[in-house]
């Protein structure tokens, strides 16, 4: 039980360090099954103290019974507020409890300096008096060991021998030999001042730190502590200190965030602009060090790099005194850190780890090296085959948990390495599955697109709520909702599910909007809500217009404008409908649609500002004010648009109540080979459109499909009949075809036919496509034709004692192997 005490203080640092004044009381349970919040073992803090409370929970903790083993430790919080925090956990190995106190005897002890071990028993002898080993180490830090060593810093290096004569490991502390220092400095501080904030307001010019008997330590725990920071508005607060020396120098400022306890906080970013470090004792200055890269501001990973560097590879000695210190925004540099590292000599050579086998088990119980389930690695990639077994059912179907995960290695020697343990949490032990690697939620911008991945068991088939299947889905959700998937090996399934939910996206309306008329005197201003938090981009024509990022524009040049804003918080984007500002006005129909009855409603478009007038045959039409208006008559219509000062009047549009069909012609057979074309032409030259996109009066068609032509005209649509085009497949020597009525035409080669005598017996040459040929009395068999659909056409000159005659003809080839020829035409009297 007391392997689990280490964890509690971490767990207790951790999560009370800084809200200590605000915890009420705590408790704990061991196992998967939660008594509620308030039903565990409970453990309190008296007078907020939570060393004791520590203390207790230790107490409590080693009542309980071991059980099994390992088993999951749950410690809960409760606030000031009776508000229960949530449980953290920890798996925990409970040991037998050390009922007898073992007497540690240490009989001598010895010492020595530097890197180099003169072996056990041959350090120098440490005195100890009455078995006081502390004073004994004190003593030798303090004589004339130290005071003789002509470096620093230096290693000390101690170790203990037991009752039994066995020596104990080697203790290294790295020491400071203050006696290398030829001159003490003497720093005296004559003066100290602070303040709140950014601002400085100048060295001399801060609240005085008043210091009595010169403890400026504890003066300045007295400022903290006073009406000056309890008086203070805003919380976190800078809190900033310097000192001068007694020669009248100001010091840096030495910079501090704090946090008033009664008032909301935020986070103050430190900006680090420069950093800089040197090893030794010797300071080349401030800004004269080896500078810090650090790309984005990261100077954790560049501290990390220089330490992994060459820098510390070519150093000579270990161990050595590693320096650094930062520049802020204001280029105040500050105090410098610090640290004593050990370096070892750089290897020349790289070292090959070589792997030839691993092996896993479950539970405590040990089968033995080389008896355990084997790890199938490919390439070599362990890391992956280790994925590999924790995805499979062996976890997956398990249905107790927590299980203790084993793993070993054997080198290239043979040799097994030790077994590497990890506690894990069987999917099958758990209510809920996890099959899907986003979890149970996510969020996406409205029309944005979601990624899912499959995570589940290896061998199962994933199967999403389309249908698909796969590691992986990308879709556009059209609605929030559950979206599932399952995973399935014979008779065991999994499922899932994922709940997709929309960001917030703004929904920008521009105004002025419409199509709006404008000229030369006219002042307009494209405008849009402003609302805290989102982030504007004007477009004109559909490109991004520069530094135009406020809610408002002021448009210079006719065209189409549009706003796109962006919720910062989301970063979801929404695009306004455009505003179109023109200086004419035309009219198109409505209802296109294919019926020709009056009336027609003919459109002028709507714009913010825009009046109307409609006219009929260049007469104005009483009450025709709006934007649109319904034709009933056949005859021109035109519409003045006014907007302000600006007038224009549409160009006439004819409505005509009726349309004459169009129709097509071709220019020659519409079934041809491969190759062919045949060009079709509308009976209407204007107005019309052809079904494969095409406006001009007659097309060139080399693909076989279906066309018609729309002709559109006074707002009426009338389309054609339907023209169907069949463009033949050629079928070439040794080339196969889909299409059963294959042009004819490519014929193979021919085949020569050699006679002898009159029976007609011969032999077949130049036979091509691996083709073979027989002639017996009245026909000729070609055989070997591959099985494919197609047309072959023939043509075979017989050769023979009595003349030379041919027979032609066309193969129709349908999964055929072979075909027999007639050869009618043979010399007479030939059988």
């Amino acid at each position: 039980m007391k392997s689990i005490i280490g964890w509690l203080v971490a767990v207790l640092a951790t999560v009370c360090a800084a809200a200590q004044p605000n915890i009420k009381a705590g408790e704990y349970f061991v196992g998967t099954f939660d008594p509620g919040a308030g039903n565990g073992i409970a453990f309190t803090a008296v007078d907020g103290s939570w060393n004791e409370a520590l203390e207790s929970i230790i107490a409590q903790a080693q009542t309980v019974s071991g059980g099994s083993n390992p088993a999951l430790f749950n410690v809960r919080l409760k606030d000031n507020a009776n508000n229960w925090g949530p449980v953290f956990k920890k798996v925990v190995f409970f040991e037998e409890v050390q009922t007898d106190a073992e007497v540690v005897n240490i009989s001598s002890a010895e010492f020595y300096f530097g890197n180099f071990d003169p072996g056990a028993g041959s350090g120098i002898a440490m005195p100890v008096f009455d078995n006081n080993f502390d004073e004994a180490v004190e003593t030798v830090l303090k004589s004339g060991y130290i005071a003789s060593l002509g470096s620093s810093p230096v290693l000390f290096n101690v170790r203990l021998r037991d009752a039994n004569n066995a020596w104990g490991p080697v203790f290294k502390k790295v020491i400071f030999n203050s006696s290398v220092q030829t001159t003490v400095h003497n720093v005296s501080i004559t003066q100290g001042e602070f303040y709140f904030g950014n601002f400085d307001p100048g060295s001399g010019s801060g609240t005085p730190i008043l210091a009595l008997d010169g403890n400026f330590d504890e003066a300045v725990e007295v400022a903290l502590k006073s009406s000056y920071t309890s008086s203070l508005t805003t919380s976190p607060v800078l809190f900033n200190i310097r000192f001068r020396d007694a020669e009248g120098s100001w010091g840096p400022v030495f910079k501090k965030v704090i946090f008033q306890e009664d008032v909301v906080t935020d986070n103050r970013a430190v900006n680090i602009t420069q950093g800089e470090f040197y090893f030794g004792n010797f300071d080349p200055g401030q800004g004269s060090g080896i500078p810090v890269i650090a790309f984005d501001g990261d100077f954790n990973e560049a501290v990390e790099a220089v330490l992994k560097s060459s820098y510390t590879a070519t150093l000579a000695s270990s161990p050595a005194l590693f320096n650094i210190r930062v520049k802020d925004a204001n280029n105040v540099w500050g105090p410098v850190f610090k640290k004593t590292i050990f370096f070892e000599d750089v290897r020349t050579d790289a070292r090959e780890v070589e792997i030839t086998q691993a092996e896993y088990f479950f539970g405590n119980f040990d089968p033995g090296a080389g008896t355990g389930s084997p790890i199938i690695a490919f390439d070599g990639q362990l890391n992956e085959a280790v994925e590999t077994v924790l995805r499979t059912s062996a976890t997956w179907t398990a249905t107790s948990g927590p299980i203790l995960f084993n793993i070993r290695m054997r080198d290239g020697a043979g040799n097994w390495g030790p077994v590497f343990k990890k506690t894990i949490f069987p999917y099958g032990a758990n209510t809920t599955l996890n099959l899907i690697t986003q979890g149970d939620a996510t969020s996406v911008c409205p029309g944005g697109s979601v990624t899912l991945n499959y995570t589940g068991p290896n061998g199962f088939t994933s199967t999403w709520f389309d249908g698909s299947t796969g590691s992986s889905i990308t879709f556009t959700p059209t609605q929030a909702g559950y979206y599932s998937v399952s995973s399935t090996n014979g008779a065991e399934t999994y499922s899932d599910s994922i709940l997709v939910s929309f960001l917030s996206a703004p929904a920008p309306a521009v105004t002025p909007s419409g199509t709006i008329l404008a000229c030369s005197s006219s002042s307009i201003t494209l405008a849009t809500a402003t609302v805290n938090g989102y982030s504007y981009q004007w477009f004109f024509n559909n490109t991004t217009i520069p530094a135009a990022t406020s809610a408002t524009y002021f448009p210079t040049a006719y065209g189409t404008y549009a706003v796109r804003v962006t919720d910062t918080n989301t970063t979801c984007s929404t695009t306004s409908s455009p505003t179109i500002i023109g200086t004419t006005s035309a009219i198109s129909f409505i209802n296109e649609s294919g019926s020709c009855a009056l009336p027609i409603t003919l459109n002028a478009s709507a714009g913010t500002g825009n009046t109307y007038q409609w006219y009929f045959n260049g007469n104005a039409i009483g009450s025709a004010t709006g934007a649109t208006y319904s034709a009933a008559q056949a005859g021109n219509y035109t519409v003045q648009v006014t907007n302000g000062a600006c007038a224009s009047t549409s160009p006439a549009v004819n409505v005509t109540g009726s349309i004459t069909t169009p129709t097509i012609t071709a220019s020659g057979p519409t079934t041809f080979c491969d190759g062919g074309s045949v060009t079709l032409t509308s009976s209407a030259a204007t107005g019309i459109t052809w079904s494969n996109g095409a406006t001009t009066p007659s097309i060139v068609v080399t693909e076989s499909g279906t066309y018609s032509v729309s002709l559109s005209s006074g707002g009426c649509t009338a389309t054609s009949t339907n023209r169907v085009v069949t463009v033949n497949d050629v079928n070439t020597a040794g080339a196969a075809s889909t299409n059963p009525d294959v042009c004819s035409g490519t014929a193979i080669t021919p085949i020569q036919i050699a006679t002898t005598g009159a029976t007609g017996i011969g032999n077949a040459t130049g036979l091509p496509q691996g083709l073979t040929a027989s002639w017996s009395a009245n026909t000729i068999t070609i055989s070997g034709i591959p099985t494919v659909m197609g047309n072959f056409d023939y043509s075979i000159p017989l050769i023979g004692g009595c003349g030379t005659v041919s027979a032609t003809g066309s193969i129709h080839v349908i999964e055929t192997p072979s075909v027999t020829i007639p050869a009618a035409s043979m010399c007479a009297g030939q059988s």
